[in-house]
């Protein structure tokens, strides 16, 4: 088998905050959503910025990190790409989800 790396590296802000729950006695999931921007130019000159969505999902963070991911906080994250498909229950189709699965989490100290 060849060589492979599955890394996703982000940096952005929390675009609400983030929920966690327990899975069982010995486990926590959190989850939210990270903003992402990047700007181009348009033909006029002006510049436009286009933003990203990322769901990510967080299992066993430590509550004192958990509790700082709040909307607007600015954030590292490096993890891995998974991609999932469930059968949605209302409509009886297939539907595909994609999430980073965090591994690393830093916390900077700005908002902006």
């Amino acid at each position: 088998m060849s060589f492979t790396l599955n890394r996703i590296t982000l940096i952005g802000s929390l675009g609400k905050n983030a929920e966690t729950k327990s899975i069982n006695k010995n486990a926590t999931v959190t989850k939210f959503s990270l903003a992402t921007a990047r700007s181009i130019k348009e033909k006029d000159g002006t510049f436009k910025e286009i933003v990203t969505w990322h769901n990510i999902t967080a299992f066993n963070f430590t509550k004192s990190v958990t509790d700082q991911l709040i909307k607007g906080t600015k954030i590292f994250i490096e993890g891995r790409q998974e991609n999932n498909s469930y059968l949605d229950k209302t409509t009886n189709e297939k539907k595909y989800s994609s999430e980073v699965v965090a591994e690393k989490i830093i916390l900077f100290n700005t908002k902006d």
